[in-house]
């Protein structure tokens, strides 16, 4: 006769008396705090709409020596297996996501222990609940595994809550799933003995699970360690699941050689194979460069080709040989004043032949170049020039007037040509050598103050020296569009001219799309370097515009795969190159060619340059699996030597290389990346405050130092605000009142801040607050930071539009602004616009009005009403010029 089983209903019985409320209470405070789901692992984007299940599954176990190690380590810490199981899950999805929080499902029986017969009553008693974990990466890792154990222990009495009650205890967004991946250990009774005293013996059990879950974990007990790991089949292939058991089990085997003050942190999660991929294989990017300077290898171009064309500017030409001689004579010129190896010169210069010839003078004087941008504040410009120690200036006409009083010497070209022409045209004697320093180009320093980064000879012939990302050669044209102190200039200028191309330079200022279409027309360009945000902008405005090119490289921040595959549908024949990498290691790190498929959710930054190496590290300066987030730290011969006078900065930024020859430096990013498994990089944020706005990196801190020198702001918080719309960065500038003052007008503030920042670090939107938001650490909580709704008053009394025109263009503004009501006498840049809004706005109203206003013009009448005016002025100049014609 079969035993007598406790029957179904003495469990509902037992039910009833649970004090639900307490239950409640319980997953409530468990769960407080966590307010979205853990993201998958090595999973960055999913179609949306689709209907997750596991439909694929990979069985794997550990070998019989590695699981009794297993095993024997979690009896000597009193721990379960399941929990060990849990805590190397918990670590597999904290470091995917780059979290240390997470919460994932896990089963249980649902049989409590205080009901007799519970264990053998027929009935589906089994329930599935969330586990949280926090990750302390300091903590001596057996501890931190008997505290899961205890939580555990912890949250059995209250089991029996149904998952849907337990999710609307959560702070979860209502419909969103808490958890999206399950841990299930089976560790099913069965009775050997009993089967054999009946001649039976049972062998081959096993258990097939089928969830709605797209990653499950069902572990299996017994001699070995078993698991099958369950997936959407969509969502993954059988490569990376296979790769996410290998970084399972690489925790599993390292738990028991972890010694009993190992921290959480120093567990592997990478095997020796995927860690020769990632480090080297990835890595094997070693190339012949030559061992010379610059100026050195364009006098070579120049001997082999003296009659090409090696620049264009306006109607000017200049070949190879002409410009080599000019910048022969003025660097003459500047060694007779003093320049030479050493030493600073700076170029306040607008983009022109000039500008061209002058860089090329003071690297063949053997001094470096220090890029001036004639629209920077003077009192930026002036701690530039005192900072670098510039023994030189050397300005023109239309800059002159920009010099800061009191600076160095200087070489005028208009009014000291005659001075200049007087010299030899033969090079001067001596040359740098190919680590002498080339130039120093300030960036935005987080400390309030700018620092100049020393880029070496070196770094440079690395990024253009038979690089395969470009196929720059004779008879191309390479536009010049960026500023000297932006260094994507050190592409345009360098890759055209040491590859015999003709470098097409266009006048200073943003042009708007259909200027931009007819200079690359008319110059035969058909290589362009564009700013990511530049590069959306034509690309919406004018796709035709790029159809004579053969590549454009486009960068400085993300590229929307949308944007790109439009671009590449309409021009199937376009090379279109995302470049990616900061001013300490010359322009370009890594590149990627976009393809006319769509992307996976995000364009990657592709792999290194020749003679580059890159590697994805943890915070202990370990390799982190593919797939994992983790700092890109950057090697190789494109690194600058540091910063100039910042020992302590170029310390902690440039730092010893745990691969590689003895003295290997690398350079600290600051970038958050992980690898693909194609061995691409795919960008994922920032580490620390620095941002991206139109291409420039901007250290929010510089602005946030800036702001508080406002005899009316007490405190201040910069923080980037992305549109969702058009999808715009912009700083948003939170400033807190000095106690008693009134709050300072945006006019006021952009006024304040433009007497020292360049404009594209001037926020686009303030707000005011009676105080920063502050963590419990006491430091700035940016996340609670208000949206943008409302920037503050600009300081100007509204005025109605008042002309038909006035109306049309306040439309066009309120549009593109995002501003809820614009008046005749609102300043366009006291809304938040900026240089590369300013082009979107010109070319709207071009299309609107039928006119070729320049972008220029915004500048020079920021208003509506000047705005219509300038517009109306144009029409009547039509209408005058067709009424004459005729």
């Amino acid at each position: 006769a079969l035993p007598a089983r406790r029957p179904f209903g003495a469990y509902v019985e037992w039910l009833e008396r649970q004090d639900l409320a307490q239950a409640e209470t319980y997953w409530r405070d468990t769960l407080a705090g966590f307010g979205a789901p853990t993201p998958l692992p090595a999973l960055r984007h999913s179609a949306p709409g689709h209907r997750t299940r596991s439909t694929a599954r990979i069985a794997r176990r550990l070998s019989p020596e590695a699981s009794r190690e297993l095993f024997a380590y979690a009896r000597r810490h009193r721990l379960t297996v399941n929990t060990v199981l849990q805590g190397a899950w918990t670590l597999l999805l904290a470091r995917h996501a780059g979290v240390d929080d997470v919460v994932f499902g896990a089963t249980v029986s649902g049989r409590p222990a205080d009901l007799p017969g519970a264990e053998s009553m027929i009935g589906m008693l089994i329930n599935t609940l969330p586990v949280r974990v926090r990750v302390d990466e300091a903590a001596p890792v057996a501890d931190w595994l008997a505290e899961v154990q205890r939580a555990q222990v912890e949250a059995r009495q209250y089991e029996y809550v149904p998952l849907p009650l337990v999710q609307a205890c959560s702070e979860v967004e209502r419909g969103a799933d808490l958890f999206r991946t399950l841990v299930v250990f089976e560790n099913y009774p069965m009775d050997d003995e009993a089967a054999a005293a009946h001649g039976l013996r049972v062998r081959g059990l096993t258990g097939t699970e089928a969830t709605n879950y797209p990653l499950n974990l069902i572990a299996y007990g017994g001699d070995e360690l078993a698991y099958t790991l369950a997936y959407d089949a969509e969502l993954y292939d059988a490569d990376t699941a296979a790769r996410l058991c290998g970084h399972l089990e690489a925790v599993l085997t390292a738990l028991p050689v972890a010694g009993q003050d190992t921290p959480v942190a120093a567990l592997p999660m990478l095997g020796a194979a995927e860690a020769e991929l990632t480090v080297r294989t990835w890595n094997d990017t070693s190339r012949a460069l030559p061992g010379t300077s610059l100026p050195d290898l364009f006098a070579g171009r120049a001997a082999e080709h003296p009659d090409a064309v090696a620049l264009t500017y306006g109607d000017e030409e200049v070949t190879y040989r002409e410009l080599d001689e000019r910048a022969n004579r003025l660097a003459h010129h500047l060694v007779s004043l003093g320049a030479g190896p050493g030493t600073f010169v700076g170029l306040l210069l607008e983009r022109g032949a000039n500008a061209v010839t002058a860089l090329l003078a003071v690297l063949k004087a053997g001094a470096a170049y220090l890029p001036l941008d004639p629209g920077y504040p003077a009192g930026r410009l002036a701690h530039m020039i005192g900072d670098a120690g510039a023994v030189l200036l050397v300005t023109e006409a239309g800059t002159r007037d920009r010099l800061p009083s009191g600076a160095a010497r200087a070489v005028d070209l208009d009014r000291d040509a005659s001075a200049v022409a007087a010299w030899p045209a033969t090079a001067p004697s001596g040359s740098p050598a190919s680590d002498d320093v080339a130039y120093v180009m300030y960036t935005s320093g987080s400390t309030g103050t700018p620092k100049g980064v020393l880029t070496p000879h070196r770094a440079v012939v690395r990024l253009v020296h038979e690089a395969p990302y470009t196929d720059v050669g004779q008879g191309d044209t390479v536009a010049q569009f960026a500023s000297l102190s932006f260094d994507a200039s050190t592409f345009e200028v360098w890759a055209a001219l040491l590859r015999g191309a003709r470098l097409a330079v266009h006048p200073q200022g943003l042009p708007a799309t259909a200027e931009l279409g007819r200079f690359l027309k008319e110059h035969g360009v058909t290589h362009l370097w564009l700013t990511a945000g530049l590069f959306h902008q034509v690309a919406d405005d004018d796709i035709g515009v790029f159809s004579g090119l053969r590549q454009l490289v486009a960068g400085g921040d993300r590229l929307s795969p949308e944007h790109c595959v439009r671009v590449l549908n309409a021009h199937p024949a376009l090379r279109l190159t995302n470049g990616y990498g900061p001013t300490e290691a010359t322009t370009f790190t890594t590149t990627h060619d976009v393809h006319r498929s769509p992307c996976d959710g995000s364009v990657p930054l592709g792999r290194p340059l020749p003679n580059t190496r890159v590697y994805v590290l943890s915070e202990g300066l370990t390799p982190v699996p593919v797939g994992v987030p983790g700092e890109l730290y950057i090697a190789g011969d494109g690194l600058a030597h540091g910063y100039l006078g910042r020992p302590g900065p170029t310390a902690e930024r440039f730092v010893a290389a745990p691969f590689g020859a003895p003295g290997t430096r690398m350079y600290r990013s600051g970038d958050l990346v992980a690898w693909r498994a194609d061995g691409t990089l795919e960008f994922l944020g920032r580490t620390d405050g620095q941002v991206k706005i139109r291409g420039f990196r901007v250290e929010t801190g510089e602005v946030e130092a800036t702001l508080v020198t406002h005899p009316a702001v007490g405190d201040a918080a910069v923080v980037p605000h992305t549109d969702p719309g058009p999808g715009r960065t912009v700083l948003v500038g939170h400033v807190v009142p000095v106690a008693g003052a009134p709050a300072p007008t945006a006019a006021e503030l952009r006024a304040h801040l433009a007497s020292s920042l360049p404009e594209h670090m001037i926020p686009a939107l303030f707000t005011t607050l009676d105080a920063l938001p502050l963590t419990a650490n006491g430091k700035v909580d940016r996340r609670a930071l208000p949206a943008p709704e409302h920037g503050l008053a600009t300081g100007t009394e509204y005025q109605a539009p008042a002309t038909p025109t006035e109306e049309l263009i306040a439309e066009v503004w309120q549009e593109l602004l995002g501003a809820e009501r614009v008046g005749s006498q609102d300043d366009f840049f006291d809304l938040g616009g900026d240089s590369l809004l300013a082009l979107r706005t010109v070319s709207r109203i071009n299309t609107l009005f039928g006119t070729a206003m320049s972008p220029r013009a915004l500048f020079e009448g920021p208003t509506v009403a000047e705005t219509a005016a300038g517009v109306e002025e144009l029409i009547l100049a039509e209408l005058e010029a067709a009424a004459g014609g005729s």
